[in-house]
């Protein structure tokens, strides 16, 4: 059986569910759902791929508060190995609110143990695939020795996937020095603009191959997946799935793509697999129905 290697941020989301629009200055809203979720990117992605069973090692700073506690037995209860997590001390988990209206969704982050810099990613060990998630969310690997970890990693005979998570301030200087290490980026389409350059996605997606990336794998919610490469770009479509609640689709998709390359697929099959399994996550608001329906995939 593989193993998978998720490196990145743990984050306690508390998301606020069915609310017309974001509030404005000084005004008070009423939410008619509301869950708190042990994620993050990398949690999320870990989740779904023991959902799968896949064997799974989630490595990622936290804190000694109770919601840290929290977190970790939530992940250790759902088939994710923990042993490999960092605690920081006198520090919490990264924390974040989530606004859920009909069209869009809005946050609020504190990075909390995830800003240290005092983390080094782990090695390889005996993984056969490694997701970075949630690299702009982990301050931790923007530093130098973050840096050098992840072009060690990807030194390994193991495939380096790399999920950026879109986040303000700091963190594409450390992208570009890593990008050539990176075999496969995942990324939605507004991502790849911004990370490309360009308002065409193929030519964003082209430039990041150009320079050195091995696939982008560009989640464009219904109209499914694009892969691009060296090779031109292929097109991988999804069915329309009514959304619920998005928060995480991003790394459900990663989870069920990463689970169909782990067990050979091809990319374009591992693409569908992702749709499937970011479909069925998106159409339920709670964490454990979301789990049970990816569990429940065939």
């Amino acid at each position: 059986m593989s193993e998978v290697l998720v490196v990145g941020d743990a984050i306690v989301d508390f998301v606020f569910g069915d609310v017309d629009h974001v509030p404005n200055p000084g005004e008070e809203m009423v939410a008619s759902r509301f869950e708190v979720r042990p994620g993050g990117s990398a949690g999320y992605a870990s989740l779904g791929l023991a959902a799968q069973d896949v064997d799974v090692r989630v490595s990622t700073p936290i804190g000694t508060d109770p919601l840290s506690e929290q977190w970790l037995t939530f992940m250790s209860d759902h088939g994710v190995n923990t042993e490999l997590v960092d605690r920081i001390p006198d520090t919490g988990i990264s924390t974040a609110a989530a606004i859920l209206t009909d069209t869009d969704r809005s946050f609020v982050t504190y990075r909390g143990a995830a800003a240290t810099t005092s983390v080094e990613p782990p090695d390889v060990g005996s993984a056969d695939i490694v997701l970075i998630s949630g690299f702009a969310q982990a301050p931790y690997l923007w530093s130098v020795d973050g840096v050098a970890a992840i072009q060690t990693l990807s030194e390994s005979d193991a495939p380096i996937l790399l999920d950026t998570n879109w986040s303000p301030s700091g963190w594409q200087e450390a992208f570009d020095e890593i990008l050539p290490s990176i075999d496969y980026l995942l990324a939605n389409d507004t991502e790849v603009r911004r990370l490309g350059g360009s308002d065409s996605i193929s030519d964003a997606a082209g430039t990041l191959v150009d320079r050195g990336v091995g696939s982008c794998i560009i989640k464009a919610g219904e109209e499914g997946c694009l892969v691009v490469d060296t090779d031109g770009i292929k097109t991988v479509p999804t069915d329309f799935a009514t959304a619920v609640d998005t928060c995480g689709a991003g790394d459900f998709f990663n989870a069920g793509f990463i689970s169909a390359l782990s067990a050979g697929a091809s990319v374009t099959a591992a693409a569908r697999r992702g749709n499937r399994v970011a479909g069925a996550a998106i159409g339920v608001f709670s964490i454990h129905e979301k789990l049970e329906l990816i569990n429940s995939l065939s």
